[in-house]
């Protein structure tokens, strides 16, 4: 059965975090708190990275593209990976976007294809000197308006 597709409203932008969270955790990048509250053990967030954990991965919304003239819609997030050692975090950075670069349809009820911006690097360190890797994407499909 073909996906329908979605109108993208501030509760849908929410579901497709979630969305990407539940997806990367099911894919073993971390653990997510089954109702996305930030719960003991839990190293994926939505929206704000807490200061602890050290090493946490949080998906941002970043808005996107919508061109009122093109029928596709391109919301875009973000994905910073926090980790007190630099070959690790690399590694856990590398590992999220071979996850989600170029994926087709990965997403429940989000048809579409996720596309890379960026590739892995440490940009910079936080102010306790950790580093922080920043992931860029936007997923083009075709929501409703």
């Amino acid at each position: 059965m073909a996906q329908q597709p979605v109108n993208l409203n501030t509760k849908d932008t929410f579901l497709l975090l979630r969305k990407i969270a539940s997806y990367l955790a099911a894919n073993g990048v971390g653990t997510l708190a089954a109702d996305g509250a930030d719960a003991a053990g839990t190293d994926i967030f939505m929206q704000v990275l807490p200061e602890a954990p050290i090493t946490g991965t949080v998906i941002v919304s970043t808005g996107g593209i919508d061109l009122p003239s093109d029928p596709t819609r391109r919301p875009g997030f973000q994905v910073l990976h926090r980790n007190p050692n630099a070959s690790l975090g690399l590694a856990k950075s590398v590992q999220i976007n071979r996850l989600l670069a170029g994926q087709w349809n990965v997403l429940s009820g989000f048809p579409g294809r996720i596309t890379a911006v960026s590739e892995p690097g440490s940009y910079f360190k936080d102010d306790a000197g950790n580093f922080q890797y920043f992931l860029n994407y936007v997923v083009t499909s075709t929501f409703q308006r």
